[in-house]
Parts: structure tokens; C-alpha cells; sequence
């Protein structure tokens, strides 16, 4: 696997979201305050409490320290009276900025943004991003749409909560992968760069939506009597993905729960599956490596946990009418290798 990677190795890789705002304020202001940084190429933390003579002084002072070259965590406890634990741990990321970094974000517009850093962190002063308590500088932004990027990048950046900023490491074969990928898009080298789709990796290649297709397809595959009734798509049963009917008697529903990092617990599916007038199958995948289930207390032959290998199978299956399995695998060959 690591053969086919290529990255700087000596440079610090960087998810950053650019959201110093509370609940109050509209998503039009937080839009327009993203714009602004991405046209002057610039992220940042919050807060900042410009209008504290007090803080206004410790910006000023940490500024001096960074020219004395003053040790980080010396910065850092000035502003112990003004920061939380998760602000504190904001700050001590930013102070690790090197320049040559490289710096990936998800704007409000639904694009992806990579920079590669020009300048390190310093308290911010500047009136049009007063918001950010320090800020970094980018030679550049380079905006992707979500459809012309990996799985990999995807689902990292598709967790519910964030931090503000967060190194990615290197203690796996997935953040590796992301690194490549973010350097390589930079750069647009993307043509010499791919990564061969295994049954270890196959479901980080996915975004949770890819996948949920990828589950579609393959139970579309076994009942080719069913089909797709997008009206109950995640919106009756919240527990459930889609429903599928039976073309002939549209009493007879099947159905399925996917989870790319998350377990599935097979146990919450009992009751569903012993209503007779519910389901007649209910399908279950979790992209957990091991026993993505959780204990089973009793099994239902209604309940289909799909095994990871059999997915795999189907995805790199050779020939296949499958309509939608097809255009799956065609957006996968931009990034990877079958």
C-alpha cells in the first residue's frame, strides 16, 4: 500500500474549520465571513475579544514573543484567563504551523479548499477577520467540489463534530492515503497518483453516501423484484436508509441501516423484524474492521448483517448489469485502482 503513496513527508498536513461563531449568528454572516478569507487566503481560530483592553494587550505582547522567539507554551499561558481547554489546544496546533504546510477546509458553499501555508500563525488585527483571535496565511486557495474528490477526504471531513484544527497523523494506512491525496490535488498530479482498492481499505474509499449507493446495489442485486421508494428515504424512519418495495405488492418493504465508522447494533433491529406488518428484510452494514454488530441476544432470520468480504466482492465484481454499481465504479477510477 505505501508504495503507491506520495506526499512531502517533512510537512504537517492540517484540517482547519473556519467557524468562530456562536449559535445566534445566521449562516448567510458565516458565509460571507468564509468568502472573505478564502478571497484573501486566510483561516483561523476564534475568539477574539477585541473589545477587552485586556486581551488587546496580550495580543500585543504575544506578538513579542514570537519575534523574541519566546518557547510556545510560554504564548500559550497568556492566555489562560481568556481561553478554554479546546481554544487552548487550538492555539498550541496553530503555533506547530510550519510554513509549507499544507492546510485542508470545508466552506459552508459545500467546497473543499486546499492551501499550502505562506506565512506562520500570529494574533490577528486585521478589522475584516476581527473575529479570529490568530489567523495563518495561505499562498493560495484551491477549490474542489465534493464530486471531483476521494472517499477518503470525504468521509474524514464528514464527521458530525469538529475542532477547529487538527494535524492529521501518520499511524495509518488511511491518513497516509489522505496526505497523498491532499498533496497530490494541490499539485494536480492526480493522474500519476492511484490507490489500490483492497478489502482493507474499500470502505474509506467511499463517502457515506457511496456507500449507502454501494449497500442499494447489492441488496438491488438479490431482489430484483424491489425497488427504490424514494418518499421513504430517511425521512419515516430515521433508524433506516431507504425502503425498498415490491414491484408486484407494495406491502412488502425491504430495508437496511449503513454505517461506514460506526457500529450497527443488530439488537435494535429485533423488534422491527417480529412485526410482521413491517419489513421483509432488514439489512445491516458497518464498515467497523471486526464485529461491527455488537452482541446478539437473539438472531432473526429477517436480519441480514451483510459480511464485509461479500460487499468487497461486489464492488470489484468484473461484469455487471448493475446500473448503479457501474457509475459507482467509474467515479472510484478517478483516485483508484480495481
Amino acid at each position: 500500500m505505501r508504495e503507491n503513496i506520495n506526499y512531502d513527508k517533512n510537512k504537517n498536513y492540517w484540517i482547519t474549520f473556519i467557524k468562530p461563531f456562536n449559535n445566534t449568528v445566521s449562516m448567510n454572516e458565516i458565509s460571507e465571513f468564509q468568502q472573505k478569507c478564502y478571497m484573501q487566503n486566510v483561516f483561523g481560530m476564534g475568539w477574539n475579544y477585541c473589545d477587552n483592553n485586556k486581551f488587546l494587550d496580550i495580543q500585543k505582547k504575544a506578538k513579542e514573543f514570537i519575534k523574541l522567539n519566546k518557547d510556545k507554551n510560554k504564548i500559550r499561558e497568556l492566555y489562560k484567563k481568556f481561553f478554554n481547554k479546546s481554544a487552548d489546544s487550538a492555539l498550541r496546533d496553530f503555533l506547530n504551523i510550519e510554513i509549507g504546510d499544507y492546510v485542508i477546509t470545508r466552506l459552508l458553499d459545500g467546497n473543499y479548499y486546499i492551501g499550502k501555508v505562506s506565512e506562520k500563525a500570529e494574533p490577528c488585527n486585521i478589522e475584516f477577520i476581527s473575529r479570529f483571535s490568530w489567523y495563518c496565511k495561505v499562498e493560495e486557495w484551491k477549490k474542489f467540489n465534493k464530486n471531483n474528490l476521494p472517499g477518503h477526504i470525504i468521509g474524514r471531513m464528514s464527521q458530525r463534530r469538529h475542532s477547529t484544527i487538527q494535524r492529521i497523523a501518520t499511524n495509518s494506512d488511511d491518513n497516509a492515503i489522505i496526505k497523498h491525496f491532499i498533496y497530490n490535488l494541490y499539485h494536480n498530479t492526480m493522474k500519476k497518483s492511484y490507490i489500490k482498492i483492497n478489502l482493507d481499505n474499500f470502505t474509506s474509499t467511499l463517502s457515506s453516501i457511496d456507500l449507502e449507493d454501494l449497500v442499494y446495489a447489492y441488496i438491488i442485486e438479490k431482489h430484483k423484484d424491489y425497488v427504490l421508494y424514494p418518499s421513504q428515504c430517511k425521512k419515516n424512519e430515521i433508524k433506516y436508509e431507504f425502503d425498498l418495495v415490491n414491484k408486484t405488492d407494495t406491502n412488502k418493504h425491504i430495508t437496511c441501516q449503513v454505517k461506514n465508522k460506526n457500529i450497527v447494533k443488530y439488537n435494535d433491529y429485533l423488534n422491527d423484524a417480529k412485526d410482521k406488518n413491517k419489513f421483509e428484510k432488514i439489512y445491516l452494514f458497518s464498515g467497523l474492521k471486526g464485529d461491527g454488530y455488537g452482541c446478539i441476544d437473539e438472531k432473526d432470520n429477517k436480519i441480514i448483517p451483510i459480511a464485509r468480504n461479500e460487499l468487497y466482492e461486489f464492488l470489484i465484481s468484473k461484469e455487471s448489469d448493475n446500473v448503479v454499481l457501474n457509475i459507482l465504479k467509474e467515479k472510484l477510477k478517478i483516485f483508484y485502482l480495481f
